[in-house]
This record gives structure tokens, sequence and C-alpha cells, in this order.
């Protein structure tokens, strides 16, 4: 696959060139020991179209994590889509080792789709987070983001440690001038609490967002009576 790697036992291989295997995994990382994985218990390769695969287990750093995965499909087209989105893997220095942006692209349709992502770190704080885009020819476009973080430092019972709970809502929309050619309508819509920028690692480099909240909203509609020569809008 052109994003990540696959191997695996080849049980066999039947006249139409789709490969079974068992005791598989598969990873983004380009290592020959990669340091995360799917292990897969067995899957169907078919050769430039998908993997489909059974029972699953998530393995970090040889160490096989508690996060099973019953049934799954990785596309190998390039086409529009669903499947696994592999999970990066690193450290920070406050929250431990993660597994972050690891999640599920929807490809609903041309017209809408649907990107559910994690993050889980190993001193117990996690986050989950939804995108979703949508567009209907000559009527509108448009985004829409959600997460939501539960932030944990420091160790339990002692002074230092803290939790916290934040999140961030995104919304923009567009009309198309072809929808109506009288009224618009638009918005653009961003709110996120002072604790999500401060453990948001885009955030650190503008330490103005760290102590504040974002709240910047604009909602604009605008229609024209042409039959009077009047016009009429608001924000």
């Amino acid at each position: 696959q052109d994003d990540g790697f696959m191997q695996g036992e080849i049980g066999k291989r039947d006249s139409t060139g789709t490969i079974y295997l068992k005791h598989g995994r598969y990873t983004t990382c380009d290592d020959p020991h990669p340091d995360f994985y799917i292990a897969l218990s067995r899957a169907k390769v078919r050769p430039g179209k998908d993997v489909v695969f059974g029972p699953a287990y998530l393995v970090v750093a040889d160490v096989p994590l508690p996060i099973a995965i019953p049934y799954g499909f990785f596309p190998f087209s390039k086409k529009y889509s669903s499947g696994f989105i592999m999970p990066s893997y690193g450290e920070e220095n406050d929250r431990g080792f993660y597994l972050r942006d690891g999640g599920y692209y929807f490809a609903i349709s041309d017209k809408w789709d649907l990107k559910l992502l994690g993050e889980i770190y190993t001193e117990g704080s996690w986050g989950l987070s939804a995108a979703s885009n949508y567009r209907k020819r000559y009527r509108h476009n448009g985004s829409f983001y959600f997460s939501y973080q539960n932030t944990k430092t420091g160790d339990k019972g002692m002074p230092d440690y803290t939790k916290q709970e934040s999140f961030k809502i995104q919304w923009n929309h567009r009309q198309d001038p072809k929808a109506s050619p009288f009224s618009q309508l638009s918005a653009s819509v961003n709110f996120a609490t002072s604790s999500y920028e401060r453990n948001n690692l885009n955030s650190m480099y503008n330490p103005q967002t760290l102590t504040q909240s974002t709240r910047t909203s604009s909602v604009s509609y605008s229609t024209s009576f042409s039959s009077i020569g009047m016009s009429l809008s608001t924000t």
C-alpha cells in the first residue's frame, strides 16, 4: 500500500491472485523492526484493490495493547474510499508516550465525508476528534470540526497532579452564489477553551493563545429585493 507496509505468512493464493495471510502485521513505519503495528490474525489481500482482515490488535514497542479490532479494511485504491488511518507514535515530557491521530475515514459519498481520530498517552491522557466536509454542487459547501481532550499531568495524589477537560469547535459554511441570486449565507465559528490551546502543540509557538479562550464567530446573511431596489443584511 502507498502509505503502509504489510507482512505475513502466506497461507494460500487462489486462481484470482487473492492472497490469504496469517500472523500478519500492518504498519506505516518503514523500519524493519517497526515501533508500532496492527497484528492481524488472518487477512485476505486482493492486490491492487484492498485488504480485509479478521481479529486484530495494536502492538507498540513489542507490547500488545488491549485495543482490539474485530474486523477491518484497508483500501489500496487511490480513489475516494473509506479506510483505517494509522496513528503516529512519539513521546511528550508531560503526557508520556503516545499514539495520536489514528482512527477511521468514512467516504460516505462525494458530497459528505467523516474522519474520526483518537489519541492516547501512557500517563492517562486521551482525546477524540471528528472532522467532516460537506458539499452540494451549486448550493453550498462547508466543514465542521470537534475535538475533546482529557489531559492528566503529574502523579495522582501529588501536588503537581492536574486533570483538565477541554474542547474545540469549528464550523465554516459558504453558500454558492449560484444557489440564489438574491440571498447569501456564510458562517465562520471558532471556539476553544484556553486549556485546549495550552495542550495543543500547534499553539506553543503562539504564546498569546495559551492564556485565553478562542471565541471568534461570524454568521452573515444578506438578501435583496430587486422589485423595489432594496437590500438587507445582518451579521
